[in-house]
């Protein structure tokens, strides 16, 4: 089996991208007009029943030219709710967090140091029980 430098692979790795890039790139699909994906002019979902290549359903809200009719009647497609923020005004946010979040951060630390020492323990304990030391 031949052996081929560094080199050479990586020029030809960098060729066959610049060719997959290319290629790629020329085969971007044209956008249609946007009178052609209009949902009045294409009847969809008109009259009852629709026919049957006129049906917008939840399955087939990404195909084409579907998708435009169902962000406008989402609510039809499947359940929702109202999210009441109440009666009172809304509250601005904090600019800065909350001092509580350094305290996390504090127990964070904490608990992994807890944690590395147990772990160093229990290895002490393995290493002393493995020259017949006793652990206690």
């Amino acid at each position: 089996m031949p052996t081929f430098s560094r080199s050479v692979l990586q020029s030809t790795f960098a060729a066959a991208v610049f060719c997959l890039a290319s290629a790629s790139h020329a085969q971007d699909p044209q956008l249609p007009p946007p009178e052609s994906t209009d949902p009045v002019a294409l009847e969809l979902m008109k009259g009852f029943p629709s026919p049957p290549d006129k049906i917008v359903r939840l399955a087939t809200v990404l195909k084409y030219p579907n998708a435009r009719w169902a962000f406008h009647h989402m609510r039809e497609l499947g359940p929702t709710a109202n999210i009441r923020r109440g009666a009172g005004a809304p509250s601005a946010l904090r600019a800065t967090p909350r001092a509580g979040w350094r305290d996390v951060r504090r127990r964070q630390r904490r608990q992994s140091q807890h944690r590395r020492l147990g772990a160093q323990h229990l290895h002490r304990r393995a290493a002393g029980a493995a020259q017949g030391k006793s652990g206690l």
